[in-house]
């Protein structure tokens, strides 16, 4: 509980700091403030795909080599950058949760318990709209871990004007240094729901020993997001 308080603190002070940027994938940063590159400069034929997106709901699909254990956090901002609720934050042990056919409240005579529960479904928003799908493997990558994102825009409440995601290295009493490692590979895909072809495609770098990287986010403008 202690090291997640900290992150969100760090995670939202730099973010805060940082809205000079209206695209899709910002300056990505890390803790200290240390930049991140990217092994291209994403073209204005990619941007355009997300211009002002609000059609069909997408795919963020982030995918990484590692022998650490790295979670997947996503942080839905209203005005001013800011929390609302406790489930605008949606995690590996959120209490809202669904499969793929929607939201599933815990059912005692369905999963007999909690963590049987968890582990049959994903952590998501509270309508369904957002969620983390675990478990996965990245078919496009080498035996690549993978946590993948669905965002439904057409869902997304109102009050919501930014969808931030973080990813943090667990870390353990036995390995308290736990850090991303210099060949991690991190790479961020976003695509349409049921579509193999990549909108944008970004390749995060100079991660060793950082424990935890804001990514990038999706910002709500007048006509879509971005």
């Amino acid at each position: 509980i202690k090291m997640l308080i900290q992150m969100l603190k760090k995670i939202l002070n730099i973010f805060q700091c940082d809205e000079k940027d209206n695209s899709v994938v910002e300056k990505n940063k890390v803790i200290d403030s240390v930049p991140v590159r990217v092994d291209r400069d994403v073209t204005s034929e990619e941007w355009s795909y997300l211009n002002g997106y609000d059609s069909n709901p997408i795919v963020v699909r982030f995918s990484w080599k590692s022998y650490e254990t790295i979670d997947t956090f996503v942080f839905l901002l209203g005005k001013e950058n800011k929390i609302v609720k406790k489930s605008d934050l949606i995690f590996y042990n959120s209490e809202i949760r669904r499969d793929f056919e929607g939201v599933k409240t815990f059912d005692i005579e369905q999963y007999r318990n909690k963590n049987n529960w968890r582990e049959k479904t994903f952590p998501c928003s509270d309508n369904g709209a957002i969620w983390i799908e675990t478990g996965r493997y990245d078919e496009y990558g080498d035996d690549n871990d993978c946590e993948v994102v669905h965002v439904d825009f057409r869902e997304v409440d109102n009050s919501i004007e930014t969808i931030l995601f973080a990813h943090v290295v667990y870390s353990s009493p036995c390995d308290p240094k736990a850090s991303f490692g210099k060949d991690t590979n991190f790479c961020i895909y976003v695509s349409e729901k049921d579509s193999a072809t990549r909108l944008v495609n970004v390749r995060c770098e100079n991660l060793e020993n950082k424990n935890i990287l804001l990514s990038c986010a999706l910002k709500r403008k007048r006509n879509g997001w971005r």
